[in-house]
């Protein structure tokens, strides 16, 4: 059977795939994410038959992670939160086991190892979509401090706000801010610490990372820059957060935003490295992949092996390894890491390389108008855009994602004529880095 399409995760084209066979396969999935799902929902496509057991270490059907934020502010209903109900897994024929961590994985016997009682569940093929965790400071057992990752945590914060006045938040990442933002506008005095030198360090450069970081302020929430919480502790009813710069911080809580570590399992795949995937989104075991949160996968543009993680990444892998899973030839043709938001009144997107070093060659190109906020740069490597970041005018990121993807060869003359970057407003600005 060939089938030939075009990923609705993004504009790549797989072309040729073939279904390789047809024999009936007992095929399981660790994690109820975006990965998990997509991956069902690909085998289903050409596989209605082989049999697909789903576990997941919560006990909830899948949620959107991303909306959380959304559900503490009070815009949504938890019931908004979910993705699926019952259904889903009963029309698409999937036995899922809520509840259940998986302790390891015995590939020489093909099974994993389910927590409690042990149980081991066979397979011929297996997804590990387990994604991260949060990671925590010294003193993180304390029951007022807390992280955003799962529907729990959200509850948790959400159950906390009825004492808090005040919060220190760890980190300065998008999930940070976001918490920061959120909680703001529900009353709460909230303080960010950072162990660089300016926030959002992995997702903006430092430009867009001013414009932030003055929006913040303008909203009444402080920042603590180059400190790290050295400790975490209870005293008198308030946390205390000892800094690296000697400063002592209290608060109602703490929320946590340092990043997140990969859930790797027992056994022969738990390192970082093992969990490196191919173009098929296969480990180097046997009948094994890994796609989401906790694989290492190719950028697109720097040929490095990164963890892109975001939501439509995730997806993307778990389409193409449960297409490989039901025996078709599918093949990733490598990812970007991109960041689509909104921040204290500012609309945000980056993708690609935008930050040095960069190859000899590399140009840097850019637009802002200070009076409308708006802040575009663009970054361009032998006549091809490697990386864009933007602020308040984002509605063509999808346009410039296409241009970086298919590798087009632009010049400075098609970029004003395509008015990727500008507008009669705006005046601009070009200089080699």
């Amino acid at each position: 059977m060939k089938i030939v399409f075009i990923s609705f995760h993004g504009p790549f084209f797989i072309g040729g795939c073939e279904r390789v066979s047809s024999r009936d396969k007992q095929i399981v999935i660790i994690g109820n994410g975006g990965a998990g799902l997509s991956a069902i929902r690909a085998i289903r496509s050409v596989d209605q038959t082989s049999s697909i057991t789903l576990l997941s270490s919560e006990d909830c059907f899948a949620y959107s992670p991303i909306a959380t934020t959304y559900y503490i502010a009070g815009k949504i209903t938890r019931d908004q939160l979910f993705l699926t109900d019952e259904s889903f897994y009963r029309k698409h024929n999937v036995q899922i086991l809520l509840k259940k961590k998986v302790l390891e994985i015995d590939p020489g016997r093909a099974f994993v190892v389910i927590e409690g009682n042990r149980e081991r569940i066979p397979y011929d093929e297996l997804l590990i979509a387990t994604g991260a965790s949060p990671i925590l400071p010294t003193g993180s057992q304390n029951r007022r401090t807390f992280s955003l990752r799962t529907l729990d945590d959200a509850e948790r914060i959400l159950t906390s706000l009825s004492f808090a006045s005040n919060a220190v938040i760890l980190g300065g990442g998008l999930v940070a801010l976001q918490l920061a933002q959120t909680l703001r506008n529900r009353g709460i005095e909230i303080t960010v610490v950072v162990a660089s030198d300016h926030i959002l360090s992995r997702n903006v450069d430092e430009e867009t990372s001013s414009l932030v970081r003055r929006e913040m302020e303008n909203q009444g929430i402080s920042c603590h820059f180059g400190a790290e919480a050295l400790s975490v502790e209870r005293s008198r009813g308030k946390i205390q957060v000892e800094l690296s710069t000697g400063t002592i911080l209290s608060a109602s809580f703490i929320l946590s935003g340092k990043g997140v570590k990969p859930n790797l399992l027992q056994g022969p795949l738990s390192t970082n490295e093992d969990m490196a995937a191919d173009d098929h989104m296969r480990t180097h075991l046997e009948n094994i992949f890994a796609a989401g949160d906790v694989s290492l996968v190719t950028h697109l543009i720097s040929g490095q092996r990164e963890r892109l993680a975001n939501w439509p990444n995730a997806c993307y892998q778990g389409w193409i390894a449960g297409l490989n899973m039901a025996g078709v030839d599918a093949r990733l043709e490598g990812l970007l890491n991109q960041n689509v938001t909104h921040l204290f009144g500012l609309r945000l997107a980056s993708l690609g390389i935008f930050k040095p070093p960069f190859e000899e060659g590399t140009e840097v190109l850019r637009w802002s108008d200070e009076a409308q906020k708006v802040y575009r740069k663009l970054f361009l490597h032998k006549g091809r855009i490697i990386g864009a970041v933007l602020v308040n005018r984002i509605e063509d990121i999808g346009l410039i994602r296409n241009l970086i993807v298919r590798r087009i060869d632009v010049s400075k003359e098609k970029l004003k004529t395509a008015n990727l970057l500008s507008s009669p407003s705006l005046h601009r600005v070009a200089r080699p880095w």
